[in-house]
């Protein structure tokens, strides 16, 4: 299975790493917690079809030295790739990506998991939930886009979300599943939050001036608003007539 399969050469070492005998414990202090921040989908139609960026966000109240987690997504997302924020990239020592594969066991399909170990540092406590990483999706169709937490039994022990302390005490944190209606996005709709305004001439305005990232790398919709294949001005003037109704 390539579940199995990436799992082993990728996430094995971590969960070794991150191995306790004792079984993991619901945080008895104040609930640590895994959520999603905001979703940004770039999804034109046709063909119907694009990409998602969601953050992961941690709430921790004391220092963590790993991590898994292992979670569910929908049928019509397909993970791509993850990205760790600035400031814990550095931190991160080890990490991997396990994919779940679609030879038609339940519990395995549209599942993925991630493991990341600091073997000198530490994830410091977070009091305020905070950006972790980000999660990169193929979008496969719109509709209801979900991620939710799992749990399987594979060698060397069940697998499911879990942190773990540097007194290699671990902790099932608080999951907070989220959803997401995926629609196409609509022309001019720079900063994908759904609609066109003025806050998308603003944004477009700000990235050609080296103020702001385009979210996602030609997202046509969403940059290149007058069609001529190049991200400049005209876009910016473009959309504001457009939506100035000229």
């Amino acid at each position: 299975m390539r579940f199995l399969k990436v799992f082993s050469l990728i996430i094995f070492p971590i969960l070794l790493l991150l191995s306790n005998p004792i079984f993991a414990q619901t945080d008895p202090g104040v609930p640590d917690t895994v959520k999603f921040g905001e979703w940004k989908a770039c999804v034109p139609c046709p063909p119907c079809s694009g990409r998602a960026i969601v953050p992961v966000e941690f709430f921790n109240d004391e220092d963590v030295i790993g991590f898994i987690l292992l979670l569910k997504e929908s049928q019509i997302l397909d993970i791509d790739t993850l990205l760790f924020a600035e400031e814990y990239s550095e931190i991160i020592s080890l990490w991997g990506l396990g994919i779940g594969d679609s030879s038609g066991n339940e519990d395995i399909s549209n599942s993925f998991s991630v493991g990341a170990v600091s073997f000198n540092d530490s994830i410091p406590p977070i009091f305020e939930s905070k950006t972790i990483l980000h999660l990169y999706f193929a979008v496969i169709d719109t509709g209801i886009a979900s991620l939710d937490s799992l749990r399987l039994k594979l060698p060397p022990g069940d697998v499911f979300t879990k942190f773990t302390l540097p007194s290699a005490d671990e902790f099932v944190p608080q999951f907070l599943k989220t959803e997401y209606h995926i629609t196409p996005t609509p022309q001019g709709d720079a900063n994908l939050d759904g609609e066109v305004n003025l806050g998308d001439v603003i944004y477009l305005a700000r990235y050609i001036f080296g103020k702001e990232p385009i979210i996602f790398d030609k997202c046509t919709p969403c940059e290149d608003i007058n069609g001529d294949g190049n991200l400049d001005l005209s876009d910016v003037i473009e959309l504001a007539h457009y939506i100035l109704g000229h």
